[in-house]
């Protein structure tokens, strides 16, 4: 039997053709708020085909306009805060208790505080810290040990600390030790149902867990209703021991997003807003004036998948697609006869998936019927015909936002950000300046944001790329203190990128570092393991007796760098550091073979500069033990910047047994690509700065008349086990250099002067946690930053020649 189902012909229609679905919906709105000068929000509706994108899209909207909504809610159980609580914890269960999901779901949902001590945002931080991955272990066990590493902190064991610094470190202690109760509680209760096989069973895990983790006295009136809702559905799950013998996680999580798919609780209520939902729901009811919105071909009338035991084909003959058709057909027909005026609307584009869209034959159909001939989709394309049906009154075209917004005037502002931007774009059309207009005096957000546009395309350096000298007092200056103590790598930042530095060193900005399951251990913690065992087995050769230059070392040495090494490896693991353990033992057994050979060039070295280690891991500018009398910070004076105050850690210093004559020496790890040329440019344009300062540290440790030489060894084979200088260069030879190459650095910062400087190709963000903050084209803004005559010494030390 073929039914035919028609609109009623004579009903006002009006088609709208927008750019993408955001401008469809922003349309839509601004139609509604035009329409109820004379119709009440109660006598419309918006009726979409599908959820995604049309519900939330809508809802968020309306909200911005201030319309009030009513009808079915635009969201899912699982989008509501009892649902995500529900499905959060369900779907850890089983799981090695990821860092992230848990710290997701403790975040996001209504969770009932355990203790006076529960903060999910500060046990996300603790548990990063930590180093927290994945696993119960890391849970109980890098918890544990983070947690006594903070209460010996507080109990000023580890290091001084001040009063402020002791308590802070005792609240981490305590907080840690808080978040690792409550992880091992929720492990046990995860476990829980593991022993179950019945759907009452699951079903009473699922309300043992609401009733202990959900929050109820924070829930508003409509999340209660909510919680009802799910309550119930859950119930309706354990009668299906009924007909099924048996359930296990994986059923039961299954059916409880079938149960969470279901929509939540109403939005508003009939005739207090404006109706919004799915198009099916319109049926027998009778609205002014009615928007179906997302008429896409493919999605109206849904295109059904294809099955391969009854092909559509099939499907066609023996009428079951033709029902399916009919039923959608039925809706849309009904929905639109619901308005005594209808809209249809249509987008070009799909925000979300990113793709062109093509109108559905429904509103084509509509489109001839309104037009008196046929419309095809080419039409909508096709320039002279699109501007046939552009002269139509029931047709309107919106080709992007701005047009949108310039149109304005014949409907109405959805809010009043579409109302300020119809006001300055009719502004900026008439010839007047943007800048003259009152929101842009009167609106701070707005007026800095052209001033910072304005200075950011000008050449000079203005303090919106990072001048800052007009915040430099007489009394103070930016990034400079000389109470401050200095490390040597901290101005190589800003030899590197001075806005780096500024970030950094000045408002003291870093991105949180999340911890991550290793394949291998990292760079970094590979070039510290190897310092902790090469200064562990230096120091314990010393006091066992002297070593002399001309000396090898012997078999109870080699030993005892191996007995070393093995200590070091087993604190590395019970750090979590190493990674995967078939990979970690490839790294110590290549570790094992850099300390092998590290006695034999150790001895070479020793023997080829005469000399032989008197101190190793020297620090200078900390404070000491009451048995030590530490080193001095090495200070070096600027008549601009007033004394700098430097401190670190000597790797190595050797001493010939004459002790005329000094080897500092600086440990590295990794490759010698970044030390080239040294014989030319020790400093490497302000970017290696520790050999002079060491050096200028061991003089204060051995006294004046002392030839001090420093140089970079490499003590790995990736760096052949060479120096930087290859001939390591003397103190008197590097402070020539180093005084002109850090006063330009610390003039610079006491200037307030702080340019990005992305380097050649970008060079310098590569690595750079800041690099998002910067501007997308910021190698044009350097090109033209640099010609500044401020920054001529800068440029001049960095080696780029003004174009």
């Amino acid at each position: 039997v073929r039914i035919r189902l028609d609109i009623d012909v004579g009903a006002p229609a009006h088609l709208l053709v927008a750019p993408d679905t955001v401008e469809e919906v922003r349309s839509v709105v601004r139609s509604v708020a035009a329409a109820h000068a004379g119709t009440p929000f109660h006598r419309m509706a918006i009726l979409y085909w599908r959820r995604e994108p049309y519900a939330a899209l809508i809802a968020e909207q309306l909200a911005a306009a201030g319309i009030p909504i009513a009808g079915p809610s635009t969201e899912n159980l699982a989008a509501t805060p009892v649902g995500r609580m529900l499905k959060g914890i369900v779907d850890l269960a089983g799981s090695d208790l990821p860092r992230e999901a848990v710290m997701r779901w403790l975040t996001s949902c209504p969770v009932k505080p355990s203790s006076a001590g529960f903060s999910p945002s500060r046990w996300d931080a603790i548990s990063r810290e930590a180093g927290v991955v994945v696993g119960l272990e890391q849970w109980r066990d890098r918890l544990a040990n983070y947690a006594a590493a903070q209460q010996r902190k507080a109990t000023n064991q580890d290091e001084e600390l001040s009063a402020g610094g002791e308590k802070e470190s005792a609240q981490s202690a305590a907080e840690a030790w808080t978040l690792r109760s409550f992880m091992l509680s929720l492990h046990d209760t995860l476990n829980h149902p593991q022993d179950s096989r019945t759907w009452a069973a699951f079903v009473s895990w699922a309300g043992e867990i609401i009733d202990r983790y959900l929050d109820e006295a924070s829930l508003p009136t409509v999340e209660q209703e909510n919680l009802d809702t799910l309550t119930a559905a859950l119930q309706d799950l354990a009668n299906l021991d009924e007909v099924e013998e048996g359930a296990d996680l994986d059923a039961f999580r299954a059916a409880l997003d079938e149960t969470l798919n279901r929509p939540a609780a109403r939005a508003g209520a009939l005739g207090e807003g404006l109706l919004v939902g799915p198009v099916r729901i319109a049926v027998g009811l009778r609205f002014d004036k009615v928007y179906l919105v997302g008429m896409v071909e493919g999605l109206v009338p849904a295109q059904p998948p294809d099955d391969p035991l009854l092909p559509q084909s099939e499907r066609e003959k023996t009428g079951l697609l033709f029902h399916s058709t009919a039923a959608e057909r039925y809706d849309y027909l009904a929905a639109a006869a619901a308005g005594r005026t209808r809209v249809l609307t249509f987008a070009r584009g799909n925000n979300i998936a990113m793709r062109e869209q093509h109108p559905s034959r429904w509103f084509l159909e509509e489109a001839a019927r309104l037009y008196g001939s046929p419309v095809y989709p080419s039409m909508l394309s096709n320039p002279r015909e699109l501007a046939q049906l552009r002269e139509q009154s029931w047709f309107e075209e919106v080709v992007s936002a701005q047009h949108g917004i310039n149109t304005l005037s014949a409907t109405q502002p959805a809010d009043i950000h579409d109302y300020d931007l119809h006001q300055l774009s009719q502004w900026r059309q008439a010839g007047n300046a943007i800048d003259a207009h009152y929101l842009a005096q009167s609106e701070a957000v707005l007026s800095r944001a052209l001033a910072m546009q304005r200075a950011r395309n000008a050449q000079p350096l203005t303090s919106w790329d990072g001048d800052l000298s007009s915040a430099i007092s007489p009394s103070g200056r930016i990034g400079l203190s000389n109470r401050d103590f200095f490390s040597p790598t901290r101005l190589q930042t800003w030899a590197t990128c001075p806005f780096r530095y500024f970030l950094s060193n000045v408002l003291g900005i870093a991105a949180p570092e999340q911890p991550e399951e290793l394949a291998t251990i990292s760079a970094l913690e590979r070039g510290s393991l190897l310092h902790a065992i090469l200064e562990r087995f230096i120091r314990e050769a010393q006091e066992q007796g002297a070593i002399p230059p001309d000396q090898p070392w012997t078999d109870d040495h080699r030993r005892q760098l191996f007995k070393i090494a093995e200590e070091e490896f087993q604190k590395a693991e019970q750090r979590g550091v190493t990674g995967k353990p078939l990979l970690w033992e490839i790294v110590r057994d290549q570790t094992i073979s850099d300390l092998e050979r590290f006695l034999k060039e150790d001895a070479k070295l020793r023997k080829k500069h005469g000399v032989s280690p008197r101190a190793v891991e020297s620090s200078f500018g900390f404070a000491g033990s009451e048995d030590e009398s530490p080193l001095q910070s090495v200070e070096w004076s600027s008549a601009r910047t007033g004394t700098l105050r430097f401190r670190g850690f000597i790797d190595r210093i050797d001493l010939s047994p004459s002790g005329d004559t000094a080897l500092v020496l600086d440990y590295k790890s990794g490759g010698t690509s970044s030390y080239a040329n040294m014989n030319k440019d020790p400093l490497q344009r302000g970017k290696l700065l520790q050999l002079p300062v060491y050096g200028l540290a061991a003089r204060q440790l051995l006294g004046a008349g002392i030839n001090i030489k420093v140089a970079y060894w490499f003590v790995t084979e990736k760096g052949k086990f060479v120096t930087r200088p290859p001939t390591p260069k003397t103190l008197e030879e590097m402070l020539d250099d180093f005084s002109d190459v850090v006063g330009t650095i610390t003039d610079g910062i006491g200037a307030g002067l702080f340019p990005a400087n992305p380097g050649n190709d970008g060079s310098n963000c590569r690595y750079c946690e800041f690099k998002h903050l910067c501007p997308t084209r910021r190698e044009w803004h350097w090109r033209r930053k640099r010609e500044d005559r401020r920054l001529s010494a800068y440029v001049a030390m960095a080696g780029e020649g003004a174009s």
